[in-house]
Parts: structure tokens; C-alpha cells; sequence
């Protein structure tokens, strides 16, 4: 978490070039995507490694498919609508949109 807390500091002298209420609107931000971080910390090393496990080789060309699939469908799990789509002579791609 030391990692992830450092990245989304700020250095003191950024912060006291804002306005008041937009250095209170940047804290309250930071202090908001330092908890979202640490309560789906677990989750994302969880698909981070399962991502990391598919013994997809780009520069071959094997095993993408399966593994552009699991990119659309933890997307999908985030409520986007998701798709893989097929690039001629390239990998697939994992698409994803809000809607």
C-alpha cells in the first residue's frame, strides 16, 4: 500500500497553489481514491494475477483470445459492455464502453 498511497500524494507546494476550495476538493478526491485503492486492493492483485497466469505469448500469437476474453469480462463485471474484437493480423483486442 506504500506504493499506492506515495502515487497519489501531492507535494505540499501544489497544493498550496489551488484556491481553497479546489485544494479542499483535491484532498477530499485523494482521500476518496485512497480508499477505493485499499477496500479493492485484495480483488485487483486477485485478477492482476489470474491476468498474469494465461501463457498468452504476443510475439507468437498464442493464447490471446482466452486471455483478451478474461480483460471483457472483468470489464463486464464492472458493469461495462464489453466485446473482443479480432484485429487483422494482430491481436485481439478487449473493448469496453459505458453506456
Amino acid at each position: 500500500m506504500k506504493v499506492l498511497s506515495a502515487t497519489l500524494s501531492l507535494h505540499p507546494s501544489m497544493l498550496t497553489k489551488l484556491p481553497s476550495e479546489r485544494r479542499l476538493k483535491t484532498l477530499q478526491t485523494l482521500s476518496t481514491l485512497k480508499r477505493i485503492i485499499e477496500n479493492h486492493q485484495s480483488e485487483a492483485l486477485q485478477n492482476l494475477r489470474r491476468l498474469c497466469a494465461f501463457p498468452s505469448v504476443s510475439a507468437k500469437g498464442e493464447s490471446l483470445e482466452p486471455c483478451a476474453e478474461y480483460v471483457a469480462e472483468l470489464m463486464r463485471a464492472e458493469g461495462l459492455e464489453a466485446q473482443v474484437l479480432p484485429t487483422p493480423g494482430g491481436p485481439p483486442v478487449a473493448f469496453g464502453e459505458a453506456k
